[in-house]
């Protein structure tokens, strides 16, 4: 359910949207980031959260490391 919910929140923000040439370019690569992850993981949306939790995983782990004795 919240995979669908992120797909939809990228359909928002592609809404929302001006015609500038930096808007442009952000709705080309929000468009292929939504068509890539409905692609890899639309059928499996679990994968997509393990995904997600093991980068959060990796990401405080590297935020200790960065907080212990001369970091």
């Amino acid at each position: 359910m919240l995979f669908h919910s992120l797909l939809a929140l990228l359909d928002e923000r592609l809404g929302s949207l001006g015609l500038g040439d930096e808007d442009f370019m952000l709705k080309h690569n929000l468009r292929k980031a939504r068509r890539d992850l409905q692609a890899a993981f639309e059928e499996y949306p679990e994968s997509f959260a393990n995904l997600v939790a093991n980068l959060l995983q990796e990401e405080r782990r590297i935020l200790r490391l960065g907080d212990g004795p001369g970091g």
